[in-house]
Protein backbone atom coordinates (compact mmCIF):
# COMPACT_ATOMS: atom_id res chain seq x y z
CA UNK A 1 0.00 0.00 0.00
CA UNK A 2 2.78 2.48 0.87
CA UNK A 3 4.49 1.68 -2.42
CA UNK A 4 1.30 2.45 -4.36
CA UNK A 5 0.88 5.73 -2.46
CA UNK A 6 4.48 6.64 -3.31
CA UNK A 7 3.83 5.99 -6.99
CA UNK A 8 0.73 8.17 -6.91
CA UNK A 9 2.75 10.90 -5.18
CA UNK A 10 5.29 10.80 -8.01
CA UNK A 11 2.50 11.12 -10.57
CA UNK A 12 1.04 14.09 -8.71
CA UNK A 13 4.48 15.70 -8.54
CA UNK A 14 4.97 15.19 -12.29
CA UNK A 15 1.59 16.67 -13.12
CA UNK A 16 2.34 19.73 -11.01
CA UNK A 17 5.66 20.05 -12.82
CA UNK A 18 4.10 19.87 -16.27
CA UNK A 19 0.36 20.49 -16.11
CA UNK A 20 0.10 20.43 -19.91
CA UNK A 21 0.25 16.64 -19.78
CA UNK A 22 -2.22 16.18 -16.91
CA UNK A 23 -3.43 12.59 -16.71
CA UNK A 24 -0.84 11.49 -19.28
CA UNK A 25 1.07 9.11 -16.99
CA UNK A 26 -2.14 7.43 -15.85
CA UNK A 27 -3.30 6.95 -19.46
CA UNK A 28 0.07 5.55 -20.54
CA UNK A 29 0.08 3.13 -17.60
CA UNK A 30 -3.45 1.97 -18.37
CA UNK A 31 -2.63 1.39 -22.04
CA UNK A 32 0.55 -0.47 -21.09
CA UNK A 33 -1.43 -2.78 -18.81
CA UNK A 34 -4.02 -3.40 -21.53
CA UNK A 35 -1.32 -4.28 -24.06
CA UNK A 36 0.39 -6.59 -21.56
CA UNK A 37 -2.93 -8.35 -20.89
CA UNK A 38 -3.49 -8.81 -24.62
CA UNK A 39 -0.01 -10.34 -24.79
CA UNK A 40 -1.11 -12.81 -22.08
CA UNK A 41 1.39 -11.57 -19.53
CA UNK A 42 0.89 -12.77 -15.97
CA UNK A 43 -1.05 -10.57 -13.55
CA UNK A 44 2.21 -9.88 -11.71
CA UNK A 45 3.91 -8.74 -14.91
CA UNK A 46 0.90 -6.61 -15.88
CA UNK A 47 1.13 -4.84 -12.52
CA UNK A 48 4.86 -4.28 -12.97
CA UNK A 49 4.32 -2.91 -16.49
CA UNK A 50 1.58 -0.61 -15.18
CA UNK A 51 3.96 0.77 -12.56
CA UNK A 52 6.63 1.35 -15.18
CA UNK A 53 4.07 3.24 -17.27
CA UNK A 54 3.21 5.46 -14.30
CA UNK A 55 6.89 6.36 -13.87
CA UNK A 56 7.91 6.69 -17.52
CA UNK A 57 8.21 10.50 -17.31
CA UNK A 58 9.94 10.67 -13.91
CA UNK A 59 12.91 12.46 -15.50
CA UNK A 60 10.72 15.53 -15.97
CA UNK A 61 11.03 16.24 -12.25
CA UNK A 62 14.57 17.52 -12.68
CA UNK A 63 14.35 18.77 -16.28
CA UNK A 64 14.57 22.57 -16.52
CA UNK A 65 11.47 24.47 -17.66
CA UNK A 66 13.41 25.87 -20.61
CA UNK A 67 13.73 22.35 -22.01
CA UNK A 68 10.27 21.10 -21.09
CA UNK A 69 8.54 24.03 -22.69
CA UNK A 70 10.45 24.29 -25.99
CA UNK A 71 8.20 25.47 -28.79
Amino acid sequence: MNFEMTLESFVTMLEHRDTYTGGHSQRVATYCRMIAQEMNCSDKDCDLIYRAGILHDIGKVSTPDAILRLN
